[in-house]
C-alpha cells in the first residue's frame, strides 16, 4: 500500500524553552491530518481548572438543567437518554413560539476582546431553523448562526468575539413560531490554536506543476507575503505529491517548493485538497508567547479509516517546567468522549481504559506523550519526518534532533497491519514515551524508550502493556554481536531489515498476551548505518539506532 510522507520539515526553536519545536509540530500534524482528511471533534485552549471549554454542563452529563436558564417559557426543558449522541444523556428543548429556549450559565475564564469558536452538537429535527445567540460581555446579544433542521446529530460551528468586561454566555432559541424540538448533545467554546489560528487558508483546487510548482486557481491567491509559510497538500492518485513544503519562491500566484530532495520531482495534478500554514513560533501555541494558563491547548481528530480511530493531543508547556511534553491518547475505533476534556467514556476501547490516566497538566499518573529534542541552553535545530498509510490506518512521525547527545521524539499511533493471530483493535498500538522524565525516545528497549511501555489492546477492549521486541539486535563487546562489525549483505549489498514487533503482556483483566509482527514498512537495521540516510535505491530510510522507514525513492540535501 501507498505513503504519504511529510519530508524533513525543519525548524531551529526560538529561545531555550525546552519544547524543542514540539508546538510547532504539533500544529503541523494537525493541519496535515485534516488537509488528507481526518475530522476535527474536539480543541480546547488550556482553560485551567477541569473544564477546559469554559461552558458549565457542555457534554450535557450534569444531573438536572439548573445550568440552563429559560428565555421566555419554553413547553420543555429537561435532560433524557434518547436520543443522544453520547454519554447518557442530552439536553431536550420544545419550543411554542419564537425566541424561546435556553440561556447559559455566565462562561468560564474567557479573555475580554478575544476571538473564540463555538462547537454545538445538535439534533434538530423540528422541520424549522433554531438560533445560537452570543453575549460578548458588553452587548447587545447578536446572532451568531443557526443549527437548520437535519433530522440527526450534527456539528454546527460559529465564530465570535469578547468584548467589554461583563460575563459572555450563549443562547438556543428557536427560530419560529408553533412547536419545535431540538436535542443538543455537546457544547465546546475555546479561542482556537489549531483549527482557526495557524491556518492562513485552504481549498480544494490546488495544482502542482511538475516539478515543485504549485498553485491555487480559484481558492487562494498567493503572494510574495507567502513565502516562508508552509503548504499542506494530500494527493490520493501520487502519493508523494502530499506532504507539508515550505514556500521559496513566488511568481504571479504560482510559488515554488522546497522538497528537500536533489532527485525528487512532484507529479502535475490538479483539484487537491491543501492547506496554507503559518509555523513560526509567533504563531503557534509555544510557552514563550502564552499566557501560563492556556499552556495547556489541545486537538483531537477522526481518521477517516473503516474503523473511525481516533486520537488526541494535548499540550503540558508551563513556563518554566523542567520537561516539557505532549500528553496523547488514543481509541482504536469512534470510541465516546467527554466534549469538556477529551477523555474517552469506558464505552469503547481506548488507550484510558484500564491503562493511562486522564490528561494532568503536570503529568502525574501513568501517561504516555510526545517529548524530544529540546535543551535548556541551545535552541538546536529539528528535523520532522511523518509518515502515513494510504488507507490513513495509522501514521507514524520522528523529531530528529541536531543535539549532540540526540534527544529524537518517535511516535506511532494505528494499525500495525493484518495478523491472523491478532485481529481487529488487536492491531491497533499506540506507541511513545510513558512519562516527563527523560526526553530520549528513540531506543528500543531503554527505561521511557518509544518502544518499551506502549498501548496494545486485548480482545475485550481493554488497553493492555505491551512493548517493541528486538530480534537479534542486542549490543554485545564481543565477537560478531558487536555492533561496530555489522554490515550490509556482501553479496546483494541490501540490508537485512526485521519488521517490528509487538509483544502484548498478559495481565490483569487482559490475561492472553501476544505477538504479531507489523506488515506496514517499518523495520529494525543495523545501528551503525549512517544516520539520516537513505539505501537501497532510496526506498528505504535510517534515521538513528536501526529506526528504519519505507522510503519513496528521493534523497534528502
Amino acid at each position: 500500500m501507498a505513503k504519504h510522507y511529510v519530508r524533513d520539515v525543519r525548524i531551529t526553536p526560538t529561545g531555550f524553552s525546552q519544547e524543542g519545536a514540539m508546538p510547532n509540530y504539533s500544529v503541523l500534524i494537525y493541519h496535515f491530518l485534516r488537509t488528507c482528511g481526518f475530522e476535527w471533534i474536539w480543541e480546547c485552549d488550556g482553560n485551567a481548572g477541569d473544564n477546559p471549554t469554559h461552558i458549565d454542563d457542555g457534554n450535557m452529563e450534569t444531573v438536572g438543567v439548573g445550568d440552563w436558564a429559560d428565555v421566555g417559557t419554553p413547553t420543555t426543558k429537561q435532560k433524557v437518554t434518547t436520543p443522544i449522541r453520547q454519554g447518557t444523556q442530552a439536553l431536550e428543548i420544545v419550543s411554542s413560539d419564537t425566541g424561546e429556549g435556553v440561556q447559559s450559565n455566565g462562561l468560564v475564564s474567557t479573555r475580554a476582546n478575544t476571538d473564540y469558536h463555538i462547537a454545538v452538537w445538535a439534533n434538530n429535527n423540528s422541520g424549522a431553523n433554531w438560533e445560537v445567540w452570543w453575549y460578548d460581555g458588553a452587548g447587545p446579544l447578536v446572532k451568531a448562526g443557526d443549527i437548520s433542521s437535519d433530522g440527526a446529530y450534527q456539528a454546527y460551528h460559529f465564530d465570535v468575539t469578547t468584548a467589554g468586561s461583563g460575563t459572555p454566555y450563549i443562547q438556543i432559541i428557536s427560530g419560529f413560531s408553533g412547536s419545535q424540538t431540538i436535542h443538543i448533545d455537546g457544547i465546546i467554546i475555546f479561542e482556537s490554536y489549531f483549527e482557526y489560528a495557524g491556518l492562513h487558508d485552504e481549498g480544494t483546487d490546488g495544482s502542482i506543476t511538475n516539478p515543485d510548482q504549485f498553485t491555487s486557481p480559484s481558492d487562494y491567491t498567493f503572494s510574495s507575503s507567502d513565502i516562508g509559510r508552509y503548504v499542506c497538500v494530500y494527493d490520493s492518485t501520487n502519493p508523494t505529491n502530499s506532504g507539508c513544503y515550505e514556500i521559496t519562491g513566488e511568481s504571479a500566484g504560482t510559488v515554488t517548493l522546497d522538497l528537500k530532495s536533489t532527485t525528487g520531482t512532484l507529479t502535475t495534478q490538479a483539484s487537491l485538497a491543501f492547506r496554507v500554514i503559518d509555523l513560526d513560533s509567533a504563531s503557534v501555541p509555544v510557552s514563550t508567547n502564552m499566557e501560563n494558563w492556556i499552556r495547556s491547548v489541545g486537538w483531537g481528530l477522526e481518521s477517516p479509516h473503516a474503523s473511525g480511530w481516533r486520537v488526541f493531543f494535548r499540550h503540558s508547556l508551563e513556563n518554566g517546567q523542567t520537561n516539557k511534553a505532549i500528553i496523547v491518547w488514543a481509541a482504536p475505533e469512534d470510541t465516546e468522549y467527554d466534549y469538556e476534556t477529551g477523555t474517552f467514556l469506558d464505552s469503547g476501547p481506548s488507550t484510558q481504559r484500564g491503562y493511562d490516566d486522564p490528561y494532568d497538566f503536570d503529568g502525574t499518573g501513568n501517561l504516555h506523550c510526545w517529548a524530544g529534542g529540546y535543551d535548556a541552553t541551545v535552541a538546536y535545530g529539528q528535523r520532522f519526518f511523518l509518515m502515513m498509510e494510504d488507507d490513513f490506518s495509522f501514521f507514524t512521525f520522528v523529531q530528529y534532533s541536531s543535539d549532540p547527545s540526540p534527544s529524537h521524539g518517535v511516535f506511532f499511533v494505528g494499525y500495525t497491519g493484518a495478523d491472523p493471530y491478532n485481529t481487529g483493535i488487536m492491531e491497533f498500538d499506540l506507541c511513545c514515551r510513558s512519562d516527563f522524565s527523560t526526553a530520549n525516545m528513540l531506543s528500543w528497549a531503554n527505561t521511557n524508550a518509544w518502544g518499551r511501555d506502549i498501548v496494545t489492546f486485548a480482545p475485550d477492549g481493554h488497553a493492555a502493556p505491551g512493548l517493541l521486541a528486538q530480534l537479534g539486535y542486542g549490543v554485545s563487546s564481543s565477537g560478531i554481536f558487536n555492533q561496530a562489525g555489522n554490515i550490509a549483505n556482501p553479496f546483494s549489498s541490501e540490508e537485512w531489515l526485521v519488521p517490528i514487533h509487538t509483544t502484548r503482556y498478559g495481565e490483569g483483566e487482559s490475561p492472553e498476551g501476544s505477538f504479531k509482527p507489523w506488515s506496514i514498512g517499518m523495520y529494525q537495521s543495523r545501528s551503525n548505518i549512517t544516520d539520516m540516510t537513505t539505501f537501497d535505491s532510496e526506498q528505504y530510510m535510517h534515521f538513528d539506532l536501526g529506526l528504519v522507514w519505507a522510503w519513496n525513492g528521493y534523497d534528502l540535501t
